[in-house]
């Protein structure tokens, strides 16, 4: 899968929904 979103902001979740 591809992280477009910054790691610092993997906690909160993104556009996908998932973590």
């Amino acid at each position: 899968m591809k992280r477009t979103y910054q790691p610092s902001q993997r906690k909160r979740r993104n556009k996908h929904g998932f973590r």
